[in-house]
């Protein structure tokens, strides 16, 4: 009786051939656990994060005379001088475009100046990263923190032009927390992807800024959507429209769409979901790339 060698060779490769996958899906499930796990470490650091977002602040505004008020001064130029050129050209009535003016200004603000920084975000915060074991998550926080807090100067100032111009929105002003916080999820993946691509590749920044400011044309910030007519699949298609409408209708008395709401959660999965794989695929190799 001829013993099946062949045979017996084939199961101990195919046992083989499974071990090792199953070794690399457990590994990659361990990965992802060990990512999520350093996000949620980096959030619970809060004290750490929004100590250094005010630093930055502070040494970026140090020796001015009037302070972090540049910002709400520079919001204030930008939505004067929009509203008074783009309301001729349209041929609309100033009072009524202006409000649409400083809503989606003070979005497009908190949005591109984080994207902006998004791609540095690593490379400068190398000096802690390199002495300092902290979770990488950390200094995404910080770069969302200090928007944050400049889009806080500017709120109030821009809540006061609404009001003064179109009156108090109403009970569906309260839409506009919800709003506000997809934005800010879907800046915190962002950032971290953004971060990422930045710390491997310099050359993401400046494709990044060019990026912004196309996308600051082709999105309905200055100008309502209602003037692309049947193009309006434009705005449709665009997603950061939709993060600035989830709170710009609210502020300025109106419910935003179901495809916004729509929109921006489908964005905020998704984008979570690649922010995870990137960052469980690279957290490591990110302190080599700085």
């Amino acid at each position: 009786m001829t013993f099946p060698i062949n045979s017996v060779v084939s199961t101990i490769r195919l046992c083989a051939v499974k071990g090792r996958n199953y070794v690399v899906v457990g590994t990659r499930h361990r990965m992802l656990a060990e990512a999520t796990q350093s996000i949620g470490k980096g959030l619970s650091a809060w004290r750490i994060w929004a100590r250094l977002g005010w630093y930055d602040l502070l040494a970026r505004y140090r020796r001015s005379f009037i302070g972090p008020l540049w910002l709400i001064l520079t919001l204030a130029f930008y939505t004067a001088a929009l509203s008074l050129v783009y309301s001729t050209l349209f041929k609309t009535d100033i009072e009524k475009f202006i409000p649409l003016v400083a809503t989606g200004m003070l979005l497009w603000t908190l949005i591109a100046g984080a994207l902006g920084e998004g791609p540095q975000t690593f490379t400068e915060s190398q000096e802690y990263i390199k002495q300092v074991r902290q979770p990488l998550f950390i200094y995404v926080c910080r770069v969302a923190w200090r928007h944050i807090v400049a889009f806080g100067h500017n709120f109030i100032v821009v809540i006061i032009v609404v009001v003064l111009t179109k009156g108090w929105p109403g009970p569906v002003f309260l839409l506009a927390i919800p709003g506000w916080l997809l934005v800010v999820v879907n800046l915190l993946w962002l950032l971290l992807v953004l971060s990422i691509l930045g710390a491997r590749f310099r050359d993401v920044q400046p494709i990044v800024n060019t990026l912004t400011q196309v996308v600051f044309f082709v999105t309905p910030i200055f100008w309502s959507v209602e003037l692309l007519g049947s193009r309006k699949w434009i705005a449709d298609l665009n997603p950061i429209y939709h993060l600035i409408e989830v709170v710009r209708a609210p502020l300025l008395g109106d419910v935003p769409s179901f495809i916004s709401y729509l929109a921006a959660t489908l964005m905020t999965c998704g984008g979570w979901l690649v922010a995870l794989y990137l960052f469980a695929r690279f957290r490591n190799r990110i302190i080599y790339w700085l």
